[in-house]
C-alpha cells in the first residue's frame, strides 16, 4: 500500500502485473485519488480542507462530514507526509488492480466513487480495477504474551453472556482526559459490567497527533477518578491494548459497542466513532451518535 508507486514502476519494467492490497475503507482510497487529481490537475492545496468553515462533500462520501474528521495525513501541517500520500495516490494508478480489504453491502457508495473517479483533463492514467475481498481479520495470536492474555478472557469467561459493556475505540483510538472521566462516572453510576480498553493519547508535542499511535498508561490512577477502580472492583477491568477479534467474539460483550467490528457479533450496539475512517464509515451506514458539529 505505502510503496506503489515505486514497486508498479519495478514491475512494468519487468513485464510483471502489479497489484495493491488496500487495507484502509475505500472512502479513504477514494479521497486520496480524488485529492490527488485536485494536487496535480487543479494546483489545489489539500491541507486546507482542515480549515474549513462548513461540512465538506468528496465524491467517495455518502453524505458531507466536517473538516475535524478528515484523516491528518492527507490534511496535516506535515508537508512530507501529505505528499508521500498524494504520491502513493498516483503509484495506484500505475497498477493493474487494487485490492481493497472490505465488501460492497458497507462501501457500496465509495466503492462506485472510486470506480469513476478518473482524470478531468483526461491526462492521468485511469483507475484500475477495484475488487473487494473483505472483511478480511487476523486471527493469528498477537505479539502480548499468552498469559496476559489468558488473564483477560478468564475474566470474561466469569462474566454473565452479554453482560459486559465494551469501551474500546481500536488501536488509533484514545480519549482526553474529560472523556475518560466522564466514561468512568458514566459506568460507575451504570452499575453495569464492563471491560474498558484505556489507552494513552500520543504526545502533545506533535501538531499532527491523529497521525501518531496511542500509547499505553503506566498508572492508571492517574488518569481516572480518585477512587474508580476500588468502586469498581467486582464489575469491571481497566485494561491497554487487547486481543480484539478474541474480545468482541467473546459471549460475555454485549450492550453497547463503540468500534465498528462489534457489529459482526452481537445485536444490542450504540456507536461513537471516535477516530476519521470510523467516523466517516460509521456515518455512511446511518448508525452513529455524536455532538451536533459531527466531532
Amino acid at each position: 500500500m505505502l510503496c506503489a508507486h515505486p514497486l508498479m514502476d519495478v514491475a512494468t519494467e519487468f513485464g510483471i502485473p502489479g497489484y495493491v492490497f488496500f487495507t484502509s475503507p475505500a472512502d479513504f482510497l477514494g479521497l486520496m485519488l480524488h485529492f490527488q487529481i485536485l494536487d496535480d490537475e487543479c494546483n489545489k492545496d489539500v491541507s486546507q480542507f482542515k480549515n474549513a468553515n462548513s461540512w465538506l462533500s468528496f465524491p467517495s462520501y455518502a453524505y458531507p462530514v466536517p473538516p475535524s474528521v478528515l484523516q491528518m495525513v492527507l490534511v496535516g501541517s506535515d508537508t512530507w507526509l501529505v505528499s508521500g500520500f498524494l504520491e502513493f495516490a498516483r503509484g495506484y494508478r500505475k497498477a493493474k488492480g487494487i485490492i481493497i480489504n472490505t465488501f460492497t453491502e458497507l462501501e457500496t457508495h465509495a466503492l462506485d466513487a472510486c470506480k469513476n473517479n478518473i482524470s478531468r483533463s483526461g491526462q492521468l492514467p485511469l483507475l484500475p480495477s477495484i475488487y473487494s475481498v473483505g472483511p478480511i481479520m487476523n486471527q493469528s495470536k498477537s505479539s502480548r504474551t499468552e498469559s496476559e492474555e489468558t488473564k483477560i478472557i478468564k475474566w470474561l469467561d466469569q462474566q454473565p453472556p452479554e453482560s459486559v459493556v465494551l469501551i474500546c475505540f481500536g488501536s488509533q483510538g484514545s480519549l482526553s482526559v474529560e472523556q475518560v472521566k466522564e466514561i468512568a462516572l458514566a459506568l460507575q453510576h451504570s452499575g453495569y459490567r464492563f471491560f474498558w480498553s484505556l489507552r494513552q493519547p500520543p504526545e502533545e508535542s506533535s501538531n499532527d497527533k491523529n497521525a501518531q499511535f496511542p500509547g499505553e498508561y503506566m498508572n492508571y490512577f492517574e488518569i481516572l477518578p480518585k477512587g474508580f477502580l476500588e468502586r469498581t472492583v467486582k464489575k469491571g477491568k481497566v485494561v491497554g491494548w487487547v486481543p480484539q477479534f478474541k474480545v468482541l467474539s467473546h459471549e460475555a460483550i454485549g450492550g453497547i459497542r463503540v468500534t465498528l467490528r462489534l457489529e459482526f457479533y452481537t445485536g444490542k450496539h450504540m456507536v461513537w466513532g471516535a477516530y476519521s475512517n470510523m467516523a466517516i464509515a460509521l456515518r455512511t451506514t446511518g448508525c452513529t451518535l455524536g455532538k451536533e458539529d459531527g466531532s
